[in-house]
């Protein structure tokens, strides 16, 4: 997530202007993605390889060792590029979803009437999407074994894991459905 929303900021702060998500939602992000997702993943249970004879169960695990290994970064990878595209997509041409298309740079994000423009409507847009996006990606995350493709075979297996995604999901909606968060 982190290599998707720094690049989004980024293009849309060199490109646009300004960028299509808040301080405010740039936190909610981190909050979900940094600590409730790690909270949600490290709950997993423990599941060792099989020992063979002679061999201690639990093997230390090197200093010098990579700690994102290459399956990881197969995985890592494409969803970020994934996401950066559906991001550059809804950025660029989002207003072509409105009746009326506005100039991307210079709509304010409010009217005279201090109601929402389509602009604000749009970067509302672009945060649920990649926030959504990022909610569900964890469930890819739960998976690291190279050997292992089905990321639902253990899917029930941690009520806590459960909890943190669902009570995600009902926060993200609400902040979107609500509008609490606005920029």
């Amino acid at each position: 997530m982190n290599i998707s929303l720094l690049t989004v900021v980024f293009i849309a702060a060199c490109s646009i202007g300004n960028p299509p998500f808040s301080v405010i939602q740039l936190l909610w992000m981190n909050l979900v993605m940094d600590i409730l997702a790690a909270a949600a993943i490290c709950t997993e249970p423990f599941v060792g390889r099989d020992v063979e004879e002679g061999e201690e169960p639990l093997q230390r695990v090197s200093r010098k060792e990579r700690l994102i290994k290459s399956v990881m970064w197969r995985n890592i990878l494409p969803v970020a590029a994934y996401q950066i595209c559906v991001m550059i997509i809804l950025m660029f041409a989002g207003q072509a979803m409105y009746n009326e298309p506005f100039d991307i740079i210079t709509e304010s994000l409010y009217d005279k009437a201090l109601e929402p423009t389509d602009r604000l409507k749009k970067d509302t847009l672009c945060f649920h999407t990649f926030m959504l996006m990022n909610i569900i990606n964890m469930i890819n995350c739960r998976v690291v074994n190279p050997n292992e493709s089905n990321v639902f075979k253990t899917l029930l297996d941690n009520p806590l894991f459960i909890f943190i995604f669902m009570l995600e999901m009902i926060i993200q909606n609400g902040i979107v459905l609500v509008g609490a968060i606005e920029p």
